[in-house]
């Protein structure tokens, strides 16, 4: 067992809950709450802080008739959704909703249905984490950061049947404490970066004659 490893976090949720080695709620229940509450904080930072989950700029899939593109298979990005004609328009050159496609949740489409014919599509997105269980790896980082799963953990644990509503208060009360300070860390990770920001970007972009 490594530091904040599924495992790491399965003890730590043990030990906060205070429940028994012989527990009649099983690793693997367990292991499905410490899922969902990585999926929930996933969603809490894209609201403020999309740029922490972004990954390198993904390839599109385009349809057999190029007037189509989805994110992969079932997937539904999350947060602020970047686009580009290519590696080399990032980040200045990007694909604007409504002149250069149409949006609708899992896929885009292209306009009045003409096939698209500038090449590859890339993206800048969230998406939501593999889900933790045995052999499966918490993906948040950095890794302390996961104390906010372990908590959430324990809030949607203790509102379960209302069976420990106390328990839940706690849990929360410590999750916003600790995703305020991290999402201060966060937010000034990178001070001009903005991510989208209008009032965090460069001083020349707001310039009629400059921008």
């Amino acid at each position: 067992m490594a530091d904040w490893d599924s495992a790491d976090l399965l003890s730590r949720f043990n030990d906060e809950a205070a429940r028994p080695s012989s527990d009649e709620y099983t690793a693997t229940q367990k292991y499905a709450l410490l899922a969902d509450g990585q999926e929930a904080v996933y969603q809490d930072i894209a609201k403020f802080c999309p740029h922490v989950l972004y990954g390198t700029p993904t390839a599109l899939t385009a349809a057999s008739d190029l007037k189509s593109f989805t994110f992969g298979t079932d997937v539904m990005p999350i947060g602020l959704v970047e686009l580009y004609p290519s590696l080399a328009a990032i980040p200045d050159d990007p694909l604007v909703e409504g002149i250069d496609y149409l949006s609708e949740g899992m896929l885009i489409r292209t306009l009045n249905n003409q096939a698209w014919t500038r090449g590859t599509i890339y993206g800048r997105w969230i998406q939501m984490p593999a889900r933790i269980a045995v052999g499966q790896a918490p993906t948040l980082t950095p890794k302390q950061a996961r104390t906010l799963i372990v908590h959430k953990a324990l809030e949607l644990f203790g509102r379960r049947g209302a069976a420990n509503l106390d328990l839940a208060a706690v849990a929360r009360a410590a999750y916003d404490d600790d995703f305020a300070r991290w999402l201060l860390l966060w937010k000034n990770q990178f001070f001009t970066q903005g991510t989208q920001n209008d009032a965090a970007a460069a001083w020349w972009r707001h310039s009629p004659d400059l921008g």
